[in-house]
């Protein structure tokens, strides 16, 4: 049974604020000063690899659909789709989430992380299980 069945996903595609470093220095008469930032969302952007037999090992899963779970907000997970490479990215409100994907009827592993406002987190996630009857097959 795929993982995405127990939950009640909420897709977000609106998410779309932009995340620079915090306290990005910036020039001034008066030297360089550091200005806060004016968001709660983190960047987090990876690439979803195969680690299952009958794909080549390190292989990219294009359109492969994640979830991130948020562990203190409230509204359940967040669905993201990766591209044609494999790659996606998201603009996430700070939290700790778990990440999970699924690809061609595989799973991957879960991935723990923090998203932390106005940062980028730069977190990859393999696939490494296929159920019975999967595609990959």
């Amino acid at each position: 049974m795929p993982f995405f069945a127990p939950f009640s996903i909420v897709a977000v595609t609106g998410l779309l604020f932009g995340c620079g470093s915090r306290n990005e220095p910036i020039k001034s008469d008066t030297g360089t000063q550091p200005i806060e930032c004016a968001t709660e969302f983190s960047t987090v952007r990876g690439t979803v690899r195969s680690q299952v037999e009958w794909f080549k090992f390190g292989e990219v899963m294009p359109f492969a659909t994640l979830l991130a779970i948020p562990k203190h907000r409230p509204g359940g997970p967040i669905a993201l789709l990766a591209d044609e490479h494999g790659e996606f990215e998201a603009n996430l409100p700070e939290d700790g989430y778990t990440l999970m994907a699924q690809a061609s009827g595989c799973d991957s592993e879960l991935i723990e992380f923090t998203a932390v406002a106005c940062t980028t987190v730069r977190q990859n996630i393999d696939i490494v299980e296929c159920l019975d009857g999967a595609i990959g097959r």
